[in-house]
């Protein structure tokens, strides 16, 4: 895989984790919205009891939170999942130079025989 490959690869993941997380952001949003909705009583149009008011709005924070910490959890493992990409991607790099640093020493050692043994020659000559 190439290294424009590996990057359009990277943006393509990218950006869909940014549309799922807007995705995600937007059903949130929703949820919100329904929620104010069910705290008021929608025939009267008064407002529900101070105390069920009270009892969503912890149950509202203890979600909130939650989703916090999913979302928190989500992205360390996202980084480390990268971390883990990056450095096997440069391992497999340097096994991919490996084999052309070989060659480029052979052929200086082969070189360097050549230039002794025309020596050696020329000495005998």
């Amino acid at each position: 895989m190439t290294t424009n490959q590996r990057m359009r690869n990277d943006l393509a993941t990218t950006e869909r984790r940014e549309s799922e997380d807007n995705l995600k952001q937007v059903n949130r949003d929703k949820n919100d919205e329904l929620t104010i909705q069910r705290r008021y009583d929608i025939d009267n149009g008064k407002p529900i009891k101070r105390t069920m008011i009270n009892s969503r709005d912890k149950n509202d924070y203890s979600t909130r939170e939650k989703r916090f910490k999913e979302d928190k959890a989500t992205e360390k493992s996202r980084m480390r999942n990268d971390e883990a990409t990056v450095i096997r991607r440069e391992v497999k790099d340097e096994k991919e130079r490996m084999p052309a640093l070989l060659a480029t020493v052979l052929f200086v050692v082969l070189a360097l025989e050549v230039v002794v043994i025309a020596g050696l020659i020329m000495n005998l000559v």
